[in-house]
């Protein structure tokens, strides 16, 4: 803390203190001019960040459509006994589908308990699926304490007392649907009670509702399932069945262009602003503070030219190429746009040929010019961000030290103008002591 001067002009009249802090306020103007530089500096950083997150959401959006695809698909016709929901990768076509058992849990219920009963004690043992799981059932016990039991055994059961206005019930339910495919349904949920108590009755746990898989058709060929969400039956498509058939029912799956191009409008938006951002930072004027701008950082250049080639890289193999032959054209600005008309036709000639793009290789060049700039190690940003950050610290030290002797100096002239009071004081002090006495010379002492 700043030593305070606080004898200030009490002698001499002058403000003393006023004097010391503008003295001192001189000496502090290069910390000032150190702390604008490193208010610039914090701009330049905050800038590259977000650049460097602009192009990781345009490489994200290409990856997500590397991965999932491009190619959107919609359902045209839908039977009654199923839920489709087609992803990228769904071939379009006409199928046949027939659903002729459904998919359900197996189930088990105790006897009937009427008001206030409890349950003799002993041990469950519950088997599923071959894993085994053992349940004390304490002598006495309420249904609802052994449904606590059951849940905190880790059996892959629910356990639930359902009254019916007359008696209450343990009932067990599979928490998935189905049994093994090949195995017996009864391999589901077996249950074995051994009762050692002597208070209340036997649950008498039996099977209610056996497992059952899911079986259908697809275009007569037969297929079985533990649940009815199938995800590997059709390329792309979930099948939720809901109901059972009594006769073929028609799936019509199709390419849907307008899903397809907003999937391409993902990563022809995350480009532009990119593209918007490099471009805001280039249009200097004469009124840019370029200290605080990326205006004349090498790598903003570089950014925009990798850029712009990944338009008119070529990673296809057949007619389709590049992105600008699906339509994406690139404006005066660096901007792109889709040309809709092209896109559409190309499209409709040849509806893989954005997969083939995007997967095929545009994807990854994407990766790897982001990766250049944004690379945690190496990349161009990252580097500049962290030679930034260097200069900051070096900043640092060098406002520190300005500091110090600023502090330095304000105590040196505290200290010069106390001495500087004292010595007024103590001179005031001796001509007050002569105006207080009449010194004269007698007449007897003249000559």
């Amino acid at each position: 803390m700043a030593a305070t001067f606080r004898a200030g002009g009490l002698a001499s009249g002058m403000d003393s203190n006023a004097i010391i802090e503008q003295l001192v306020a001189l000496r502090r103007q290069p910390i000032e001019k150190l702390a604008a530089t490193k208010k610039a500096v914090d701009v330049k950083v905050s800038v590259l960040g977000q650049l460097a997150s602009k192009l990781e959401a345009f490489n994200a959006a290409l990856a997500s459509l590397g991965t999932s695809g491009a190619r959107g698909v919609q359902v045209v016709r839908e039977p009654a006994s199923v839920k489709v929901t087609a992803s990228a990768e769904a071939l379009a076509g006409s199928f046949s589908l027939e659903v002729s058992q459904l998919a359900q849990a197996a189930k088990a219920r105790s006897s009937a308990f009427a008001a206030g009963a409890v349950a003799q004690g002993g041990t469950l043992h519950i088997e599923a699926d071959g894993e085994a799981f053992d349940v004390t059932i304490d002598d006495g016990a309420s249904l609802g304490d052994v449904a606590e039991a059951i849940e905190a055994s880790g059996a892959p059961v629910s356990a639930a007392v359902l009254n019916d206005g007359t008696s209450s019930y343990l009932v067990l339910t599979r928490t998935s649907t189905g049994h093994v495919i090949g195995d017996d349904p009864s391999t589901a949920l077996t249950i074995t009670e051994t009762s050692t108590g002597v208070l209340g009755q036997p649950l008498g746990l039996s099977t209610v509702v056996a497992a059952a898989n899911a079986q259908f058709s697809i275009d007569t060929l037969a297929f079985e399932r533990r649940s009815n969400d199938v995800t590997d039956a059709l390329p792309g498509t979930t099948l939720s069945l809901t109901a059972q058939t009594t006769a073929p029912e028609t799936l019509v799956l199709s390419n849907d262009a307008s899903a397809t191009r907003a999937n391409l409008q993902k990563v022809v938006d995350a480009y532009n602003a990119v593209v918007s951002m490099i471009q805001g930072e280039l249009a200097l004027t004469s009124d840019t503070d370029r200290s605080k701008t990326l205006g004349g950082e090498p790598a903003l250049r570089s950014i925009q030219a990798r850029m712009q080639g990944l338009i008119t890289t070529e990673v296809g193999t057949g007619d389709v190429r590049t992105l600008a032959d699906l339509g994406v054209r690139s404006a005066r600005d660096g901007s792109l746009t889709i040309d809709e008309a092209t896109f559409n036709r190309t499209f409709t000639a040849d509806p893989a040929s954005i997969d083939e793009i995007i997967d095929g290789g545009l994807a990854t060049a994407a990766d790897s010019v982001v990766d250049a700039f944004v690379d945690s190690v190496d990349g161009a940003l990252t580097l500049r961000t962290k030679s930034l950050n260097e200069q900051k610290r070096r900043i640092d030290d060098q406002m520190a030290m300005l500091e110090a002797r600023a502090e330095a100096y304000r105590d040196i002239l505290i200290a010069q103008y106390t001495a500087m009071e004292k010595v007024v004081s103590s001179l005031k002090a001796v001509g007050n002591f002569l105006s207080s006495h009449n010194f004269s010379i007698d007449d007897g002492d003249k000559k």
